[in-house]
């Protein structure tokens, strides 16, 4: 007989004591719980005995009642689930949802003696102490679960059976500084060596990811329904260039959106509004002169912010008094124009005096767990609308809340970046999916002023393969990722003319080097963001075939360069290999 899996405390008869001795499979998957907690994680072969285990089951149903089935169903999927958390496995995931991930692990695997770092802290919050001596727990096999965020990856875990890459779309798993590596790809290299499964979890792949899965590198597995079949929220774009939809009392709301607003509060259910720009108003201006107010230290205008009543910069941090005349012309037509999440908050409380309220961004969440008390306040209620920038976009789940408002689609549609369009899709589709969560069905309101733009609609109809269609055909037409590798040079210093002058004499070396390769180089000229922290910055970027070689090429331009005389300071290069922005 197979032993049945008990419920802890419970002591009672199992219902799977009176199946019969007809399930091999399930007897082998017993058996393989033994295996996989000494030899590591083999999915070919779990999967093997979930397959045959399903065909089984449809023999089981037939010959029991059916009071019985949802029992005998959960203690066997108990049995399949402890074959799987037998493997030692490491798990990373995007900074933003660690904290949630670890409290999940930590509910989950109370049941199997698994021990996570730290009893589930993060390894990247360690100080260099903690570090040193959870390194030597996790070398000396004391530790079964890692869970931490991109640096996790290069943990010395010995023969470890999984690695789990959560939210795997995430550009945070890029290195913004030395050494520039991508904790994604990094994983999947680590699992080639290893030979073990690398899960890449996402509900909106990347380009590359899904573009591997079509060419057969990576083997695709669906999940096509919501937990318990619930329904996804309904999705209705609003145009804000109809007139109809505005109303005089409000700058950023449309008539739909506040209509939908007040029906949720009367009905005591939650909101969650998203705009992905903090701050009261992005630019002030002179609607005389047209003077803009600008950080003296980088090539951007300064944001307003009411609560503390500055300008500020948000690359810098430089701030200073807002100007009630214009310096320029000395004119008193000193204008602010766009909004942030100061801005609707304002808004919020004008329109719905009676509404309790909360704002998370970066400026709400400066002191210590402040991150974790908003959510906590949000869960149990303590207030209805939680208005933020993409922190809760991601990962949250709040069953009360039934309407997503977006507050501006456009935001990130149309920066400099050819990824914009693949970014919107990715953060609409996730902040859509946090509406309807619980028993009540959500929906979600997004206005925007580009309602025909196929990453809109597409994530309007959680329709991934339209729009992965549409944007393979634009890089394509372009020679980006995936059909082209990119290398992204980035010459920064405090210098123009040395600047200008080292960009010049990289990209001429790289253009002779590079002649009659299978590739392609633009530039130099001035990067989207020309000047961050007083320092001007200029791009090359080359499309290629050849990652194997590419490194080579730059490197022996980098030392002619070196070698050469020009005359170029502390001027920095910087190369950045598939960079996740071409900011």
């Amino acid at each position: 007989k197979i032993k049945a899996i008990e419920k802890a405390g419970k002591g009672r008869k199992s219902v799977t004591d009176d199946i019969p001795q007809k399930l091999p499979a399930l007897r082998r998957a017993f058996r393989l719980q033994r295996k996989v907690a000494m030899v590591g994680f083999d999915w070919t072969r779990i999967e093997d005995v979930l397959a045959k285990v399903d065909e089984e089951l449809g023999e089981l149903r037939q010959g029991i009642g059916e009071q019985n089935q949802d029992s005998i169903e959960e203690e066997i999927g108990d049995l399949l689930f402890s074959v799987v958390n037998s493997a030692r496995f490491l798990h990373i995931d995007a900074e933003n949802a660690l904290n949630k991930t670890i409290a999940k692990f930590i509910a989950r695997f109370k049941k199997v003696e698994a021990r996570l770092t730290a009893g589930g802290r993060r390894i990247d919050q360690f100080t260099l102490e903690e570090m040193d001596a959870e390194w030597e727990k996790i070398k000396k096999g004391k530790v079964d679960i890692v869970v931490g965020a991109r640096s996790a990856i290069f943990a010395p875990f010995a023969n470890p059976g999984l690695i789990i890459v959560d939210e795997s779309h995430e550009p945070a798993y890029k290195q913004g500084e030395t050494p520039r590596y991508n904790g994604r790809d990094v994983a999947i290299m680590r699992g080639k060596l290893a030979n073990i499964t690398v899960l890449l979890g996402t509900a909106t792949p990347s380009i590359e990811t899904y573009y591997n899965i079509e060419v057969g590198k990576y083997e695709l597995i669906e999940l096509k329904e919501r937990i318990d079949k619930r329904k996804l929220p309904d999705v209705r774009i609003v145009d804000m260039q109809d007139r109809s939809v505005r109303i005089p009392e409000s700058q950023v709301f449309s008539k739909p959106l506040l209509l939908a607003i007040n029906d949720k509060l009367s009905k005591k259910e939650q909101i969650i509004l998203f705009l992905n720009r903090r701050g009261f108003s992005t630019f002030i201006m002179c609607y005389k002169c047209g003077y803009v107010a600008r950080c003296p230290e980088c090539n951007v205008s300064l944001v307003y912010h009411s609560k503390q009543d500055k300008v500020r910069c948000h690359y810098c941090n430089f701030e200073d008094k807002p100007p009630n005349i214009c310096p320029d012309c000395q004119a008193f037509y000193v204008k602010y124009g766009g909004y942030g999440t100061e801005k609707i908050e304002g808004e919020i409380s004008n329109l719905f005096p009676d509404a309790r309220y909360q704002r998370m961004d970066t400026d709400t969440t400066t002191r210590k767990n402040s991150h974790q008390g908003i959510l906590r306040g949000f869960r149990h209620h303590e207030f209805d609308i939680l208005i933020g920038t993409q922190m809760i976009a991601k990962g949250l789940d709040f069953p009360k809340v039934t309407l997503v408002g977006v507050i501006s689609a456009d935001t990130s549609l149309f920066f400099p970046d050819f990824r914009s369009g693949e970014r919107t899709f990715q953060l609409l589709t996730q902040i859509a999916g946090r509406s309807g969560r619980g028993l009540v069905h959500g929906e979600v309101l997004i206005q925007t002023y580009n309602p025909k733009h196929y990453s809109i609609i597409a994530s309007s109809t959680y329709n991934y393969n339209d729009f992965y269609k549409k944007e393979m055909l634009f890089r394509k037409s372009l020679n980006y990722p995936p059909f082209r590798h990119i290398v992204l040079i980035t010459v920064k210093g405090h210098d123009s003319a040395k600047v200008v002058r080292a960009s010049n004499g990289l990209a001429f070396l790289l253009q002779k080097e590079l002649k009659g390769q299978d590739c392609q180089l633009l530039g130099p000229a001035p990067a989207p963001m020309a000047k961050i922290k007083n320092q001007y910055r200029w791009h090359i970027l080359i499309k290629h075939k050849m990652p194997g070689k590419i490194n080579m090429f730059i490197e022996r331009c980098m030392k002619e360069l070196k070698r050469s005389k020009l005359q170029m300071g502390k001027t920095n290069i910087i190369v950045d290999i598939d960079p996740m922005n071409t900011l």
